[in-house]
């Protein structure tokens, strides 16, 4: 689930910044400018009832300017862009989004959150019949 989430997040960047190289949770030595980094950040499973799971996944988008004299600038427009542009991804509602901007390089995090039914583990009881002839 979590490797479609990432391919919608590449697809509304690519949308946002065509152009614009997108690296996955880890940035080669020698990384093209400007580009992005999309790194699952926490995620965390909660039991509900009927057997099903609730998923939250927190996710990172770091970018990466290429203008040193205005990195601030593009970082804050950068921010805006993707604050402004993340709503909804494939049918999941974007939470908790915030951008800020730390040693040049802009974080735009925001938490998905999506349930799915556990799977059944165990055997359910057989029926069973009860002869009543006396």
């Amino acid at each position: 689930m979590a490797d479609s989430i990432k391919e919608a997040i590449v697809n509304r960047l690519g949308e946002l910044y065509p152009g614009y190289t997108v690296y996955d949770e880890d940035i080669p030595g020698e990384y093209e400018k400007p580009s992005f980094l999309i790194n699952v950040k926490s995620q965390s499973l909660t039991n509900l009832l009927q057997g099903k799971l609730k998923n939250q996944l927190t996710f990172d988008i770091s970018y990466y300017g290429n203008t040193a004299e205005t990195i601030k600038k593009d970082c804050f427009a950068a921010g805006q862009a993707l604050l402004a542009g993340f709503d909804l991804i494939n049918g999941y509602r974007i939470k908790n989004k915030k951008a800020e901007t730390i040693d040049n390089v802009l974080h735009f995090t925001f938490d998905i959150q999506y349930t799915v039914r556990k799977e059944e583990t165990f055997i359910k009881m057989q029926k069973q019949e009860m002869n009543t002839n006396l």
